[in-house]
């Protein structure tokens, strides 16, 4: 019985782990996508995008949702310049991408990541961040 129990348990893990591979190479796909899409279609977007952003939204009455004791992560922000669509992203893979004045967001689903829209200073998705060196 034991021996069984054993057996059972090393299949179990290696379910779990073939899993948890086909997970990651699935979102490593989908990033790739993602970032074909994106492609000549963003740039990295500043802290004074997003002050921009962030100041019109607050005037109309929105609120941060988060706040943070570090600088604002440039690396995961982007401003989009032209028109766009997406692919849902998760977790650490998800953007912020800042829709420039009269770029149109063609459709797709977000996952976790954020549409920051400079034209109404509006929202899609659910996170509004603030930083410390972030100044509105």
């Amino acid at each position: 019985a034991l021996d069984q129990f054993k057996t059972q348990q090393r299949r179990r893990k290696a379910e779990s782990r073939e899993k948890h591979r086909k997970m990651t190479e699935e979102s490593n796909k989908r990033t790739k996508r993602v970032q074909l899409l994106l492609q000549g279609k963003t740039i990295r977007a500043s802290k004074e995008d997003y002050e921009q952003w962030l100041a019109g939204y607050m005037n109309q009455g929105g609120k941060p949702t988060h706040s943070y004791n570090y600088d604002m992560p440039e690396d995961r922000w982007f401003l989009a310049i032209k028109d766009f669509q997406i692919e849902a992203l998760h977790g650490s893979n998800s953007l912020q991408i800042i829709v420039k004045s009269g770029v149109i967001f063609k459709g797709g689903e977000l996952g976790h990541t954020n549409l920051y829209f400079m034209d109404d200073f509006k929202l899609m998705g659910g996170w509004v961040p603030v930083y410390s060196n972030i100044s509105f």
